[in-house]
């Protein structure tokens, strides 16, 4: 005999701290069960939820309120396998862009975006490889009049870096508009941070976890205080999530999280012992 196992994921919400009430249980319908990013939008929050990333599942919900019962799903298409990230911006009245992998054009990664959350249009298609977009990031870089969406996608043992104004109307990530910068190879994009003036990634690596970053005008810079691993590349071999907080950048390397008010000097804050992992 067969034992099917489904991984069903909830949702919660809290209006405090200490009070954490289910948004959404179970997932938000039979074909969505797992939830893998969360963003607002024009007084209403979103999600993006899929099966299991092989079958045309993903889809993208919305709700105004965020209680159980509310959500409706607003995404039209129905070839997506996954839904693996969303960002917003401002600009141009405000955009909504939701990434994942299209069945119909062979596994692609795609983009699309949307003014209303109602109707999306395509505005990255990369044809030429079916890797998932790991982020997506919204970034007003040095100089720039307007937001510019990063997207970070694993090509092989390569993470590349595809830029490109918000209202770009090409979508092919070798066309015009788009701008190009490949991290260094063997390494994964685990997480991103906009803080002051900055796109911060953090990378997973077996020689250790890396931190690039760019201001937008020219291309990405390693952190020489991260090094390789914090100093202890066999213990932190991945930046898991980044984050900013009262003058601080933190990250999370699992184990351990560090932090610094620089960018330079990085101390940790949080260090789990191996009997509480």
């Amino acid at each position: 005999s067969t034992t099917a196992f489904f991984l069903v994921v909830t949702v919660f919400t809290a209006n405090a701290q200490n009070s954490w009430l289910p948004s959404s249980i179970g997932g938000f319908d039979f074909n969505a069960r797992i939830t893998s990013c969360i963003t607002p939008f024009k007084n209403a929050l979103y999600a993006g939820a899929s099966y299991d990333g092989t079958v045309a599942y993903a889809n993208v919900y919305r709700s105004s309120s965020g209680v159980a019962g509310s959500w409706q799903s607003v995404f039209p298409y129905s070839t997506l396998t996954n839904v693996t990230a969303m960002t917003t911006t401002n600009d141009g009245g405000g955009f909504i862009f939701a990434a994942g992998n299209d069945l119909s054009g062979s596994g692609n990664a795609k983009i699309y975006s949307s003014s209303d959350g109602n109707t999306w249009n395509t505005f990255y298609n990369n044809a030429i490889t079916s890797y998932p977009i790991s982020k997506i990031n919204a970034f007003k870089g040095l100089g720039a009049t307007g937001d510019s969406i990063y997207v970070f996608q694993q090509l092989g043992s390569n993470s590349v870096v595809y830029s490109a104004l918000y209202s770009n109307a090409d979508t092919l990530p070798t066309g015009s508009g788009w701008n190009s910068y490949a991290l260094p190879g063997n390494s994964t994009v685990a997480s991103t941070l906009v803080y002051n003036g900055n796109l911060y990634a953090g990378l997973s690596s077996a020689s250790g976890c890396t931190l690039w970053s760019t201001n937008g005008s020219g291309g990405w810079v390693q952190n020489t205080g991260v090094g390789f691993g914090f100093g202890n590349p066999t213990t932190n071999q991945s930046i898991d999530a980044l984050a900013a907080y009262s003058g601080y950048i933190y990250a999370a390397t699992g184990a351990t999280i560090f932090r610094s008010a620089d960018a330079v000097t990085w101390n940790s804050v949080v260090t789990m012992l191996a009997a509480d992992k």
